[in-house]
């Protein structure tokens, strides 16, 4: 039997793979995005900062969801490139 083998991302999320190889393939083939040890919290803060800032990029402000205003307000993001998004 094979024991999973965890590994996490810089967003906070772990994934549990069943075969170690593929795990290892993920953490050399990107290893600013997968890794066999947690990410620091900054790490974490920074690349959720960036996701959000990311989607509200990728949405005009007068038809943002609310659940990306949520998440953008939760990371303290009130505007993008000059933009109020709040």
């Amino acid at each position: 039997m094979h024991k999973p083998t965890t590994i996490y991302r810089n967003n906070g999320e772990t994934f549990n793979h069943t075969y170690f190889i593929d795990a290892r393939d993920a953490v050399e083939r990107c290893p600013d995005e997968w890794s066999f040890t947690p990410f620091s919290q900054d790490v974490i803060k920074a690349t959720l900062r960036r996701e959000a800032e990311s989607i509200a990029d990728s949405v005009d402000v007068p038809g943002k969801s609310a659940i990306d205003l949520h998440n953008a307000r939760l990371l303290g993001i009130d505007s993008v490139n000059g933009t109020s998004i709040t």
